[in-house]
C-alpha cells in the first residue's frame, strides 16, 4: 500500500504532466489573421493578386487562391476577375509560409458616386 506521502507524490506528478500539456498547447499560436479595409488600387488576374490602399494609409498586395471567397451585397463579385480599381473592399487574410498575404475572404462594392449637394444661404422668416 502507498502511504500518504506516496499518494501525494503520484497526484503531484500527474498534475504536473497535465499542466505541462496545457502549457504546450497554449504556446501554439493560431494563424495570424488580419482584416484590412480600403480601396482596390490594381488587379492582376495573371498573377492572381490585387492591391489595396488601406484606410491606415498602407499599401497591401493580396494573393488569391481557389479557397478565397468573394462577397458583395448585390452578388456581382464572385471572383478576382470581378474586382476593379477604385472599388471599396474589406479583406480578411493570413500570412502564408512564404510571408505573402493570402486573401481568405474579400467583400467588395463599386464606389458610390458622391451626392450633388447644393448650399443655400438666407434668413428664415417663418
Amino acid at each position: 500500500m502507498l502511504s500518504k506521502t506516496g499518494k501525494a507524490l503520484l497526484i503531484g506528478l500527474a498534475l504536473s504532466l497535465v499542466f505541462t500539456g496545457v502549457a504546450y498547447a497554449q504556446e501554439e499560436t493560431p494563424e495570424a489573421r488580419i482584416k484590412v479595409a480600403g480601396t482596390i488600387t490594381a488587379v492582376d488576374p495573371s498573377a492572381r493578386t490585387f492591391g489595396l490602399q488601406g484606410r491606415d494609409g498602407e499599401s497591401y498586395v493580396f494573393y488569391v487562391t481557389s479557397e478565397t471567397r468573394f462577397f458583395s451585397r448585390d452578388g456581382s463579385i464572385n471572383s478576382l476577375e470581378d474586382l476593379e480599381p477604385r472599388m471599396r473592399a474589406v479583406v480578411v487574410a493570413i500570412r502564408n509560409d512564404a510571408g505573402r498575404l493570402q486573401a481568405v475572404a474579400v467583400g467588395a462594392a463599386a464606389p458610390q458616386p458622391k451626392p450633388d449637394l447644393t448650399r443655400y444661404q438666407g434668413t428664415v422668416t417663418d
